[in-house]
């Protein structure tokens, strides 16, 4: 197990089994890695998933294949592990988040604005190291990425969509089929509008794991993928990606402030590399060679 004075571990893709896990110290913060095996699984969603009617244009149901496993974050990345990358950026100067003004809940009002005094270490909202980190934008979960590949020597990287939702499905199909039946679902398994009190909430302390034992993949804080936006292929594909040309990503996972039917594995968004908000954050997967 390779390691330097950050503490970091290396990780890799011999005999594993689905949802295993393994540990990464990121300085005294622990980010805990569950394993996604290669397979194949039917992406997007059919016309009788609830929820759908305003996606359906972009959530073509088709069949996906994924020729390598990887290693997917338990969790988000949590504002203790983003701490010790803006500390330890590099040895002349802290990280500075680059993007737009941050949109975040102005209590008083009620309403989402952006405010320049909202930012990753004051998202408007009491917090602690173990929340997610949000008011993120894609270009800082690439730098985070980027460094803690290069303290690692192992590639770290935002998971692709493909990616991202074969690992928040973890081989599940059931989907709802009433607004009702959606919202009892997600009040059991993610932090939402309804039960989540206007905030993002600690990770990996409650019950929304899925089968494969990641957590907050549905709710809490939404997060940025690899790919940039387009729509799906009719057929079968193998690794798909959406190449990041232009300005919008692809934005997953719903969150405490987000309408129920963008809270589904199947729901996608877009939004410029450069949005920051208190309800989006990022998590990160480990790209092993298969051994």
């Amino acid at each position: 197990m390779a390691s330097n004075d950050l503490g970091y571990a290396t990780l890799s893709a011999r005999d594993r089994d689905e949802g295993e896990r393994r540990v990464v110290r990121i300085g005294a913060e622990r980010a805990y890695f569950r394993w996604c095996p290669d397979g194949k699984y039917m992406m997007g969603s059919s016309p009788k998933e609830k929820g759908r009617d305003n996606h359906g244009n972009i959530e073509t149901q088709h069949p996906v294949i994924l020729t390598k496993g990887f290693w997917i974050m338990e969790t988000p990345v949590t504002v203790g592990m983003f701490e010790v990358f803006v500390n330890n950026y590099n040895d002349k100067h802290k990280y500075k988040s680059v993007g737009d003004t941050p949109f975040g809940l102005v209590k008083n009002k009620n309403r989402m604005y952006p405010n320049k005094k909202f930012s990753w270490d004051n998202p408007g909202y009491e917090y602690d190291n173990d929340h997610p980190v949000t008011c993120i934008s894609w270009k800082d979960a690439i730098a985070f990425c980027k460094w803690l590949s290069e303290k690692t020597n192992q590639k770290m990287r935002l998971p692709t969509e493909a990616e991202w939702e074969y690992a928040c499905r973890a081989g599940e199909t059931k989907v709802s089929t009433t607004l009702d039946e959606l919202l009892d679902e997600l009040k059991k398994k993610a932090w939402i509008p309804d039960n989540s009190d206007n905030q993002a909430h600690p990770v990996a302390k409650d019950s929304h794991y899925n089968t494969w034992h990641i957590c907050d993949m549905i709710g809490n804080v939404r997060e940025w993928c690899q790919d940039g936006y387009g729509k799906y292929p009719n057929g079968s594909v193998t690794n798909p990606i959406i190449p990041p040309k232009g300005k919008l990503r692809i934005v997953r996972g719903g969150s405490w402030a987000s309408a129920l039917e963008n809270c589904r594995p199947a729901a996608r968004l877009s939004y410029c590399q450069s949005y920051r908000s208190s309800y989006q954050g990022f998590r990160v997967v480990c790209e092993c060679e298969q051994q």
